[in-house]
């Protein structure tokens, strides 16, 4: 076999498992948009409710940063004075831990 076939057959090969996965891929991108859009809509109601105890939490309050431990009025999601965003916080009422995004 030469050089010039074994980069055709390799590139071919390639191609057939970028085809192939494509279909997969194509869902995978969509379930990750779905949950993007979920995580953005949680976000822009400003509120979560516990679906422990129904406690409704502000996401917008006076929050101390869990790592430079800066204390300031704003999002509990992310902190201006270090820059870190934070995934989950704590319920007010029954102290579990709530997923965000």
């Amino acid at each position: 076999m030469t050089t010039l076939q074994k980069i055709l057959t390799k590139a071919t090969g390639t191609a057939l498992m970028y085809l192939f996965a494509a279909p997969l891929l194509l869902v995978e991108w969509i379930l990750d948009v779905r949950k993007q859009i979920k995580s953005i809509a949680r976000i822009r109601a400003d509120v979560l409710e516990c679906p422990y105890c129904s406690y409704v939490n502000p996401l917008t309050r006076m929050a101390t940063c869990a790592k430079c431990r800066s204390t300031e009025p704003g999002s509990v999601l992310r902190c201006s004075f270090c820059k870190t965003t934070f995934k989950t916080i704590t319920c007010d009422q029954c102290a579990a831990t709530l997923r965000v995004l």
